[in-house]
């Protein structure tokens, strides 16, 4: 009996020895990579001195900035060109009309801006967005302070939203 027990656990170890369980890869979309041939503008801003670049953003489509601390989160990326809606949607995750979407610039280079607010489990942050489109990418600069900041952030987002343009690759 033991034989005969042992032989049938020697035959489904080597049945099972074959077995693995199938590896789970967690993928991640790349969104907001440029297409082929690449945009034809970079996005340049006047940096606070104190910003310090994301070790782990993406490199060319998206660029992120941070202030030591937990302060300001400034992040600049090239979007395939979409409808404002479109966009606001995607940077945002709120739908265009349930936020003041301020449209300016001239047909061929349209600028919009905008703001909301999010809650997080570590306190809300007020966002600010502005988005200039040449037809073919749009090139977005978000800013996000920590809610209770008050106005102490306001020179600064005053210095690197007004320092926005577009440099021609």
């Amino acid at each position: 009996m033991k034989r005969i027990l042992i032989g049938w656990m020697a035959a489904l170890s080597a049945l099972l020895c074959a077995c693995s369980a199938q590896t789970v890869w967690e993928t991640v979309d790349g969104g907001c990579v440029p297409a082929e041939g690449g945009a034809a503008y970079a996005i340049r801003i006047a940096l606070p001195q104190d910003a310090v670049e994301e070790v782990f953003a993406e490199r060319g489509a998206r660029q992120i900035y941070t202030q030591p601390g937990g302060g300001y989160e400034i992040t600049t990326e090239i979007l395939d060109a979409a409808p404002a809606a479109a966009i606001v949607r995607r940077l945002s995750g709120f739908d265009a009309s349930a936020l003041h979407v301020y449209k300016s610039g001239g047909k061929d280079r349209p600028v919009w801006q905008f703001a909301w607010y999010a809650a997080s489990d570590e306190g809300g942050r007020m966002y600010r967005c502005k988005v200039i489109s040449d037809g073919s990418y749009c090139y977005a600069l978000t800013v996000s302070v920590p809610e209770g900041a008050g106005t102490s952030y306001d020179t600064m987002l005053t210095e690197v939203f007004s320092s926005m343009e577009l440099q021609p690759v």
